[in-house]
């Protein structure tokens, strides 16, 4: 349910929709298409590809490539490099670093933090916070919440919402 960002969940994990963004899950955990961005799902779960940003998977879940963002697999599952963006692995799937968006994985998989986004690692995997944006963890994996962009979890893991600004100290009232 997002107004700003246009972002609904399923009322499933990892199931959700868009219409300004154009994205449309397809019924089925980690499928998703879009028309405005031009990302398709392949079908499998995990691959996608996209003609506008040119990305497209490698024929294996979770790899990818983009030539306009440069965004390369490494080879590995969950590893990708890019040149534009200055992203890159650190030698361990799930670990990566980026120099203009200042992202560092902390050593541990799922974990990274970020200068000028200001995102951090709760010191646990999959946790994180950020100021800017503002996004913070519950305390639980895969949990978070934000105020600029106004995304609050639904209090199950990968379920979020989002509602306008003005509206998120009225999270409780709109969740129940």
């Amino acid at each position: 349910m997002a107004t700003p960002l246009g972002i609904h969940t399923t009322g499933h994990p990892h199931h959700w929709s868009a219409t300004p963004v154009g994205i449309h899950a397809t019924g089925q955990p980690h499928h998703w298409s879009a028309t405005p961005v031009g990302i398709h799902a392949t079908g499998q779960p995990h691959h996608w590809t996209s003609t506008p940003l040119d990305i497209h998977t490698s024929g294996h879940p979770r790899h990818w490539t983009s030539t306009p963002l440069d965004i390369h697999t490494t080879g590995h599952p969950h590893q990708w490099a890019s040149t534009p963006l200055d992203s890159h692995t650190s030698g361990h799937p799930r670990h990566w670093t980026s120099t203009p968006l200042d992202i560092h994985t902390t050593g541990h998989p799922h974990q990274w933090a970020s200068t000028p986004l200001v995102s951090h690692t709760s010191g646990h995997p999959r946790h994180w916070t950020a100021t800017p944006l503002d996004i913070h963890t519950t305390g639980q994996p895969h949990h978070w919440t934000a105020t600029s962009l106004d995304s609050h979890t639904t209090g199950q893991p990968h379920q979020c919402l989002f509602l306008p600004a003005s509206q998120g100290e009225r999270l409780q009232t709109a969740v129940t």
